[in-house]
């Protein structure tokens, strides 16, 4: 009895004092949502604060209004999955509750729903051989630019289905295409889509045709002095129409002219017209023949004799002897009469050809290799415009917005590469008049040289006075208003030729900047004159 009673006050103690808890902290770990499709696998463990794993507990997984259990395995571990519609992110949310050992936990992530966009594009030439294979690439990236891998695509050619291609580890491949005939073509590349990508495709247009080949000689590489110089050619492979051939020398546009029925072309040059020396000569054919593409000759080299010397000596004899005596004569009247002191005036510079085109064999169809420079000073022009316009009507001699095309900036050397098609080139630098001139070949190297705007004014002018059968406007010799009294005597407006006269004079002697206002006002104002000469 002794014993029992303090064992029995212990009890009633015990019963008596409050009851105190203290539970566990947990957390949910590597909490991770996978899109699959409209599914979202929801995968996670929870771990107390001791990070051991907690079994056989039960969460919630939460997506907007749908809410899905989950029980935790023995390791703690734990999956749920949603159903979801629609694209767009979406936010998860995993919660505990927690029970008498354990406090609650929540976290939360994000996962993108829906399926994944795929962004194709395709690359080839936008001109081929006919008859021959061709190659053209693909690649693909999703919606943030990164590489899309191992998909096979579906590819047609027309109405022809190709064997598939599968894009490689960059996400890119190469399309082998077989032999087509001359025409437009389609080529297209598809994507059907799966569970995890959307469907995507990409198509692109080009044309086939077949290269005339023309023949080019001349009938005497180094004529006699006095004779012509004659070129003779034929349209070796091309259409059964005629052809336009365009007769080029060192690169510089001479003469045209078109097939007869045979195909044959001739070119009579008078040897007094051509420069002395070595003269390379090329022939550019041209036709719209449907099928058929443009063409080069071979280079022609032909030694231009210098000009016939005078007449010999002694036919000029009695005429030199008494221009002699009266010379002196007049001099001896004349030696004592104070002569103003005239220097002569300085020859004006001989500015480089405005474009220089050159073609070699080996020049890739539809590249232009460009070379631009000042035309007075020969630097290179840094960040000149160069653009091949899409438009058939070229663009007017004053623009410096030119139609739509394909379009490059030159280096710190002046030098561009234009790839595409189009009939001429274009180009503009700030301070200088823009220029176009037309193309003999869809490809090869050209050098332009540009004139600043000042010196295109005075050009201009040029242009004017031999119109109107003047002389160029030479300084030291005449100024720009007596240049411009036989303009008007031909009829040329008054107003527009002295606006114009005035704006030469402002262009050569003022010390600013010629804006490039001047230059447009320059070309309207010689369209009224050289108009108002043209109906006198």
């Amino acid at each position: 009895m002794r014993l029992a009673l303090p064992l029995l006050l212990l009890a009633s103690v015990a019963a008596a004092a409050p009851e105190v808890a203290v539970k566990a902290r947990t957390a949910v770990a590597d909490l991770r949502a996978s899109n699959d499709g409209g599914r979202v696998l929801v995968t996670g463990t929870l771990r107390d604060n001791l990070g051991q794993p907690v079994p056989l507990a039960r969460l919630v997984v939460v997506e907007g209004e749908q809410r899905v259990d989950a029980q935790t395995g023995p390791d703690g571990r734990f999956e749920a999955t949603l159903e979801v519609e629609g694209t767009g992110a979406r936010g998860i949310r995993v919660e505990f509750r927690g029970d008498a050992l354990l406090s609650g936990a929540d976290s939360a992530t994000t996962v993108r729903v829906g399926r994944r966009a795929v962004i194709l594009s395709l690359a080839m030439a936008t001109t081929i051989e006919a008859g021959e294979p061709a190659t053209a690439s693909v690649s693909a990236v999703d919606a943030e630019g990164a590489p899309v891998e191992d998909l096979q695509l579906q590819v047609r050619l027309d109405a022809d289905t190709l064997t598939p291609v599968r894009l490689g580890p960059a996400g890119q491949a190469a399309i082998p295409l077989p032999a087509v005939q001359p025409g437009t073509h389609r080529l297209r590349v598809y994507w059907p889509g799966d569970a995890h990508r959307v469907p995507a495709d990409a198509e692109v247009t080009f044309s086939a045709g077949r290269s005339m080949a023309l023949t080019l000689e001349a009938a005497d590489a180094a004529p006699a002095p006095g004779q012509p110089v004659v070129l003779t050619g034929r349209v070796a492979r091309g259409p059964d129409q005629p052809v336009s051939v365009r007769l080029t020398m060192d690169g510089r546009p001479l003469d045209d002219a078109r097939t007869d029925s045979s195909g044959g072309f001739r070119f009579t040059l008078d040897a007094a017209d051509l420069p002395a020396g070595l003269v390379r000569f090329r022939v550019a054919g041209r036709t719209d023949a449907e099928g058929w593409r443009d063409a080069l000759s071979p280079v022609v080299t032909v030694q231009i004799p210098p000009p016939p010397p005078p007449s010999p000596w002694w036919l000029w004899a009695p005429a030199i002897l008494a221009a002699l005596s009266l010379a002196a004569v007049l001099g001896r009247a004349w030696r004592k009469r104070p002569r103003p002191v005239v220097s002569a005036p300085r020859p004006a510079p001989a500015l480089p050809p405005p474009f220089v085109f050159d073609a070699p064999a080996d020049a890739p169809a539809g590249t232009l290799a460009l070379h631009l420079r000042d035309a007075l000073t020969g630097a290179p022009l840094r960040g000149t415009v160069v653009w091949l316009p899409a438009a058939t009507p070229p663009p007017a001699p004053a623009d410096t917005t030119p139609p739509a095309g394909v379009r490059a900036e030159t280096d710190a050397d002046g030098q561009a590469t234009l790839t595409g098609s189009g009939d001429r080139v274009w180009a503009w630098a700030e301070g200088y008049a823009p220029v176009c001139h037309p193309l003999p070949a869809a490809g090869g190297r050209a050098r332009l040289a540009l004139l600043p705007i000042r010196a295109r004014v005075q050009t201009l002018y040029d242009e004017v006075l031999v119109q109107a059968g003047r002389p160029p406007l030479r300084f030291g010799r005449q100024t720009p208003r007596e240049a411009a009294v036989p303009l008007a005597q031909r009829g040329a407006p008054a107003d527009a030729l002295a606006a114009l006269t005035a704006l030469v004079e402002r262009a050569c002697f003022d010390e600013a900047p010629v804006p490039h206002a001047v230059l447009v006002e320059a070309h309207a104002l010689a369209d009224a004159v050289r108009g108002g000469m043209a109906r006198a």
